[in-house]
C-alpha cells in the first residue's frame, strides 16, 4: 500500500473510532425480535461474503489492478444499518486488519471529505434492509400479495470494487410479525 493509501486508511480508522464513541453499536441481546431476525439474515450473508464472494471479487480486482492502478490489498469497508453493524461487530469481534464497518450515513460523510472514487485503497460492500416502493413495490405486490398483517422487507446488498466494477442484489422477504420468509432471492440485481 502506498503512503497516500496508508494515510487514508489510518484517518478512516480514526474517524470510525470517533463515530463509535458518539454512536456505540448495540449487542445482539439488545435488538427487538424484528431487528434480531434482520441481524441473523445479514450476519449469514456477510459471513458468506467474507468466505466466498469477497475473496472472488478481490481476485478479479487483482487481475485488473495493473490497468486501473488499484492496490492489491484493499481495505474492505462494510456499511449497513443497526442490524448489519451488530452482525459485523459480532463476526469480527476485534479490530480487523482488513475489514472495517460503519453506518451508511457515516461512510457517506467520510467519502465526501475523503474521496476514493476509483477505489484505489478500498472496496465497499454493504448489506441492509430498505424500503420497497416504486416499480419494485408494484412488482412485489403483483407477484406476492400479502395478508393485511404482513409487510415486505427488501434486503439490499452489493459491492463496489473499482470504477465500473460492482455487483449487487435485492432479496424480497415478507415479515408476518413473528418470523421472516424469503419470497425471492435476487428479486432485483445489477452488475457493472
Amino acid at each position: 500500500m502506498d503512503i497516500e493509501g496508508q494515510i487514508w486508511i489510518r484517518q478512516l480508522r480514526e474517524y470510525i473510532a470517533a463515530c463509535r464513541t458518539e454512536r456505540p453499536i448495540k449487542g445482539p441481546e439488545q435488538l427487538t425480535d424484528e431487528v434480531g431476525w434482520q441481524y441473523n439474515i445479514i450476519g449469514s450473508s456477510f459471513m458468506q461474503w467474507l468466505k466466498q464472494y469477497g475473496p472472488l471479487l478481490i481476485q478479479e480486482r487483482a487481475v485488473i489492478s495493473d490497468f486501473d492502478k488499484l492496490k492489491n490489498d484493499p481495505l474492505i469497508v462494510f456499511t449497513g444499518e443497526e442490524p448489519g453493524l451488530v452482525a459485523a461487530q459480532h463476526i469480527l469481534r476485534d479490530e480487523s486488519e482488513r475489514v472495517v464497518y460503519l453506518h451508511r450515513d457515516e461512510y457517506d460523510t467520510w467519502e465526501k471529505g475523503h474521496p476514493d472514487p476509483k477505489f484505489r485503497w478500498h472496496i465497499h460492500t454493504w448489506s441492509y434492509f430498505g424500503s420497497l416502493d416504486g416499480e419494485m413495490g408494484k412488482r412485489a405486490r403483483e407477484k406476492y400479495p400479502l395478508k393485511d398483517s404482513e409487510t415486505y422487507w427488501i434486503h439490499i446488498e452489493g459491492t463496489n470494487c473499482g470504477e465500473l466494477f460492482g455487483r449487487g442484489a435485492e432479496h424480497l422477504w415478507k415479515w408476518d410479525g413473528e418470523k421472516p420468509t424469503l419470497l425471492e432471492e435476487c428479486f432485483n440485481r445489477w452488475m457493472s
